[in-house]
């Protein structure tokens, strides 16, 4: 589920912990998750920070990033360069009645107006970009309407000057005349050309926008003019101040946000990135997972030589307190909103205090190493859990092998139990003792594995961070684990690139994902294009490396999963180098849940059923609801919902109200529900609507991978426009049709009745309806009794030609019985049942004799290990078991014949009994008879035969056989014996020695010699 939201609040610390004199470059970068999203940028050192003043807005459209950087950054999102909106900073050259001109100089509600012809006015932007800013777009944009529609319609004309004089006509010979409607709206002018020659950085200095009323009729109309800004785009930061300590607030969507950071020198090999939470999740106190103690003074985790933590605070006068994990204060500090402090942390444990919210990060490293150090964002402590993925494995090179470790942090007063599970079902459990950290490779003996994520679950709380090329500071980032509660199916990446160029060069930097779940299903679009690029099928515990070959660029990818994923972004050093430009940082993707948000619209959608034939239907349920505490209604509400190609929406369906249908089946159905003034659509807090549809599965529809179904809604709050929306998937597949027949084990015939004590079997044929191919897979048998439950008989068993036979099944009372076959099916055909009522089973009751049953099976000379084959010449032993069967009553044992052996029933081993020779209810008879692997023939069998007399003197006999396939040895050795020297003219003499060194007679030997 994804929902919009009235504001969530995100600030963001200084750097810290490392003395450098070089500055620092700051990149922030945003990703909206749904359309109608809007972005403050709020600089809390200027005395701002209200949430309702603010230095830059920004709107944002699902799926869309925008970035804010400092001097020296490198290029924004894909290669292009940084857009910014400015704000009048003063207005002048009034012509005629225009009032309140300052109205639009913000986005603050109020308006410039006029009422006369041809007046103007001119606004100014006051702004002092560098000169060697290049400057590679500039637009023009304005909030403007009309009044009423007396007459014909006045418009807005608009002119721009570089400082020189008014543009009247660009120098692409277009004009800009504005018509005006009565509803306030938002109008963009490109200017780019017109100034000659393109705009230079004291041009736009010196820009200036002037407004003109322009009369269209023969009445003139009142005209209102609102916040008329100019967006420039540029290579090169206008100032430095994106520099820590800022505020972003946002209405309409959640929000990824992430920093990153690095000195112009050394570069990118000593680099940080982290993820930001909202506002809403800070907390007032935090624990402390690593600190120096691990490294120094007889420590053995030397990657954190040094631990800093930086603490923001949210409000003013903010005391903060830094306590080690003995509860000794060692430090505090008075924090400002907005402002940040940092302190170095010994103890493992240590906490911090804050008399309101505040934001921890902790820097960890090396200096030894040179430039190793890693960043980390901590998870509030109230968000902290038991069970945990980590996505990133480890990197095996030729030469090396990069490992990626994972530091577990026990903050309970008693030891925690972690199991461990990777990639393949491998699993394994260490402790960690009270308030202490323990590494993955401490406890699990080994670092994670390659192409492996790990599963952590804990018998309490814990929380953890990785550590990727572990020791070292050539690839040197880490990322912090998240609580498997809070992984989602839909993940965005925001800044995200391969490498620091601009563009980037290489695909350096991955984003890496793992399956929580098997076969989950997982779409990839590389820039948020609504195209999926790839896909993939994930088993447990997989995880993958994800780039976009094309740009190198993964900023803006949209992870989209049929169940929640782990996520991360980073260095791999299979795709990059040591050094500059890649980037040694990576970070976790971070779903925001609920909690974190404050919430105006939600959407969710669900399929029922989620599986489904081609040609079945499947319904469709779409709640859209505004939560009680959201403070808003919300008007005026749309729905679209777009089907995947190959559905099919089932006409007259539809309720309450039926849907517009646009589209193709092919392309993919697109049904639309206008509000129409119905007040259906209008939900105040508390309230919810539910629409429900039914779409057929045709043969177009995906037969492979599942079917992703989108519902959007769209409405009118107090705050402007927003947007939520929810997916459904449902898989499709050919139908089968899976039908069995009965037979009697005892004659090999089809049956519908036997006798208490018979044995029976099951045969299953699977086709497909329809398909071009034989379906594969596996079936399960089933049996009940009367009225009973199914159960299971027997294991799986895999289709050949689609066909399956069951093991034996013998019933163990008189009665009516059914049976039947389930078809689990496979990538192409859909599982089915056989008919329940097409294999009855009637069981008589015993009316013979009882019955001995005597089993004969091969071991190996030892008796330990069941072998089927054995070399000639060896050493076995035959086992014979004999236990009763059919009704039970004694059986004196008369005879016992084995082809080779003198036996009677005293040689038997009996066990549960009286040690007689009468076979009775609940005894095993044993014999275990040596026997040695002929040198003849292809198998090695034999037969017992065991009779004796019932309590009526009738004869009970059975016979137990077994054989063995002979593995034959055959060699040969041929030595050569003869003088070594001789005379000339000499006769030699040799001599041929042929041995037979196997275990088979050879014929026709025969000698060569050359």
């Amino acid at each position: 589920m994804t929902a919009a939201q009235t504001a969530a609040d995100f600030a963001y610390v200084d750097s810290g912990g490392w003395t450098l004199t070089n500055p620092f470059t700051y990149v922030v970068g945003v990703t909206a998750s749904a359309d109608n999203t809007v972005l403050y940028y709020d600089h809390w050192e200027n005395g701002l920070g209200t949430g309702t003043t603010y230095d830059e807005k920004v709107d944002l459209s699902k799926g869309e990033t925008h970035y804010f950087r400092s001097n020296d950054v490198p290029t924004s999102p894909r290669g292009t360069v940084t857009s910014t909106i400015y704000s009048p900073t003063s207005n002048s050259g009034i012509a005629g009645g225009w009032t309140n001109p300052d109205g639009a100089h913000t986005d603050s509600g109020t308006n410039a107006e006029s009422n006369a012809a041809n007046e103007y006015v001119d606004y100014y932007y006051g702004l002092s970009l560098p000169s060697d800013t290049v400057i590679t777009k500039v637009r023009v944009g304005f909030d403007a309407w009309r009044t009423s529609t007396s007459s014909e319609g006045d418009d807005i004309f608009l002119q721009v000057t570089d400082g020189s004089a008014w543009s009247t006509t660009p120098t692409d010979g277009s004009t800009y005349e504005q018509s005006l409607t009565t509803t306030e709206s938002t109008y963009w002018k490109d200017v780019t050309s017109w100034s000659t020659g393109g705009w230079t950085a004291s041009e736009i200095n010196d820009i200036g926008t002037r407004l003109i009323h322009d009369q269209d009729g023969s009445g003139v109309e009142t005209i209102r003019l609102d916040w008329v800004r100019i967006e420039i785009t540029m290579e090169g930061a206008p100032e430095t101040k994106y520099d820590g300590g800022d505020r972003i607030f946002v209405t309409g969507s959640l929000l990824q946000l992430v920093i990153a950071t690095w000195p112009t020198s050394p570069g990118t090999v000593f680099a940080d990135s982290w993820e930001v939470y909202p506002i809403q999740a800070w907390e007032t106190e935090y624990l402390i997972p690593v600190g120096t103690e691990l490294s120094t003074g007889g420590g053995t985790y030397p990657n954190f030589y040094r631990v800093c933590a930086q603490v923001m605070s949210s409000t003013d006068g903010n005391v903060v307190t830094v306590y080690d994990s003995a509860g000794t204060q060692i430090g505090q500090q008075t924090i400002d909103r907005g402002k940040s402090y940092t302190w170095t942390i010994s103890d493992v444990g240590s906490r911090i205090v804050g008399t309101s919210d505040i934001q921890v990060q902790i820097i960890t490293g090396d200096p030894d190493s040179q430039f190793e150090m890693r960043g980390y964002t901590i998870t509030p402590r109230s968000y902290w859990g038991t069970e945990y993925y980590g996505p990133v494995p480890s990197w095996a090179l030729s030469s090396s092998t990069i490992p990626t470790d994972l530091y577990i942090f026990n903050p309970n007063d008693s030891p925690v139990t972690i199991t461990w599970e990777e990639y393949g079902g491998i699993t394994g459990s260490f402790t960690i003792p009270a308030k202490s950290t323990r590494s993955y490779q401490n406890g699990a003996g080994h670092y994670v594995p390659t192409n492996s994520g790990v599963y952590l679950s804990a018998t309490n709380e814990v929380w953890g961070i990785a550590v990727c090329d572990s020791g070292d500071d050539d690839r040197d980032w880490g990322y912090a684990l998240i609580p498997v509660e809070f992984l989602g199916t839909e993940n965005y990446l925001s800044w995200a690139p391969g490498t620091s160029d601009q563009p980037p060069t290489s695909t350096g930097s991955p984003a890496y994902i793992t399956a929580i779940y098997g076969n989950t299903y997982v779409q990839v679009d590389f820039n948020n294009d609504g195209i999926f690029d790839t896909s993939y099928t994930l088993n447990r515990l997989q995880s993958i490396e994800v780039y976009d070959t094309t740009d190198f660029d993964q900023t803006g990818m949209h992870i989209v999963s049929t169940a929640p994923v782990a996520v991360a972004w980073g260095e791999s050093p299979y795709q990059s180098t040591t050094g500059t430009p890649y980037l040694d940082m990576g970070y976790t993707t971070l779903p925001l849940p609920i909690e974190w948000i404050d919430v105006l619209l939600n959407v969710d959608k669900n399929a029922d059923p989620e599986n489904v034939n081609v040609g079945g239907e499947t319904t469709f349920t779409i709640v859209v609801s505004v939560p009680t505490g959201s403070g808003s209604s919300v008007n005026d509400i749309d729905l679209i919902d777009k089907l995947p190609p190959g559905f099919q929406f089932v006409t007259g369906s539809a309720s309450p109200y039926q849907p517009t249908v646009t589209g193709t089946v092919s392309s993919g159905q697109i049904l639309t529900w206008d509000d129409g003034g119905d007040s259906f659509w209008d939900l105040s807090p508390g309230e919810s609507l539910t629409i429900t549809f039914d779409a057929i599965a045709t043969s177009e529809a995906d037969q492979v991978d599942p079917n992703r179904n989108v519902a959007i809604a769209t409405g009118m709050t107090a705050y402007g426009a927003l947007t939520a929306e929810d997916d459904a998937f449902v898989t499709v597949k050919a139908g089968s049709i899976t039908t069995t027949q009965l037979y009697n084990r005892a004659t090999d015939q089809p049956t519908a009745s036997v006798i208490l004590g018979e044995s029976v079997y099951d045969t299953v044929t699977v086709t497909g309806n329809p398909g071009p191919s034989t379906p594969t897979g596996t079936v399960q048998f089933q049996v009940k009794l009367g009225d009973g439950v199914w159960t299971n008989f027997g294991s799986p068993v895999g289709l050949s030609s689609g066909q399956a036979t069951s093991s034996n099944y013998t019933p163990a009372t008189a009665g009516q019985y059914w049976f039947r076959a389930v078809y689990y099916g496979d990538s192409t055909y859909a599982g089915s049942t056989s008919a329940a009522d097409s294999e009855p089973l009637y069981v008589a009751p015993l009316l013979h004799a009882p019955e001995i049953i005597v089993d004969k099976v091969a071991y190996n000379a030892d008796g330990t290990i069941e072998i089927d084959q054995a070399t000639a010449g060896s050493a076995m032993k035959w086992k014979i078991v004999m236990t009763l069967s059919g009704d039970l009553s004694p059986v004196t044992i008369t005879t016992v014949t084995d082809a080779g052996y003198t036996l009677t029933a005293e040689d038997f081993t009996k066990a549960g009994g009286d040690g007689d020779n009468i076979l009775e209810d609940g005894e095993t008879w044993t014999m275990w008879l040596d026997a040695t692997v002929p040198n003849t023939g292809d198998t090695f069998a034999n037969t017992v035969s065991i009779s004796g007399t019932d309590l009526d003197g009738d004869t009970v006999d059975d016979d137990g056989a077994d054989s063995v396939i002979i593995v034959y040895t055959p060699g040969i050795n041929v030595v050569k014996e003869g003088p070594a020297e001789a005379e000339i003219g000499e006769t030699i003499t040799y001599h041929f020695n042929v041995t037979n060194t196997g275990d088979v007679p050879l014929s026709n030997v025969g000698v060569s010699d050359s």
